[in-house]
């Protein structure tokens, strides 16, 4: 992902992007709060980057729900945009890792691949996100 120590031009392109990616001009098809655009924004460079990271989080989504099938044998589709505390997890989730990626540049502890510890962040979130759902779910159907 290639991720950037903060100049005037990065800066620039993360305001471009939370801009870009939040304003009035988007057809709310972002499937992300604005927070969480602004966040990711603040960590790359280009528009290309942007769409690498948004793109780990969406496969990481897009497998979470195919493992759950199979483990049902029902198809599960999570739609981001409708549930609020999805949203908050998500970019929770991401200060987190972004944390992580900080501090262990300044300790001995190395991520070989950032890519990769997103994907897995993302994901292990998602399945705990969903398995919580579906927890809360079924104590209120039982009810």
């Amino acid at each position: 992902l290639g991720l950037c120590p903060r100049n005037k031009a990065v800066r620039i392109f993360s305001i471009r992007a939370y801009k870009y990616l939040t304003g009035s001009n988007v057809d709310n098809s972002m499937p992300f709060e604005p927070e969480t655009i602004q966040l990711i924004s603040y960590w790359v460079r280009t528009p290309e980057q942007m769409r690498a990271f948004i793109g780990i989080i969406l496969n990481a989504k897009k497998d979470i729900q195919a493992d759950i099938e199979k483990q049902t044998g029902h198809p599960v589709t999570i739609i981001m945009d409708m549930e609020p505390e999805l949203q908050k997890g998500i970019t929770t989730t991401l200060r987190r890792y972004f944390n992580s990626i900080r501090n262990t540049d300044n300790k001995n502890k190395k991520i070989n691949s950032p890519e990769n510890y997103l994907y897995i962040s993302m994901k292990n979130y998602f399945g705990y996100w969903y398995n919580s759902e579906m927890a809360q779910r079924n104590k209120e159907a039982s009810n």
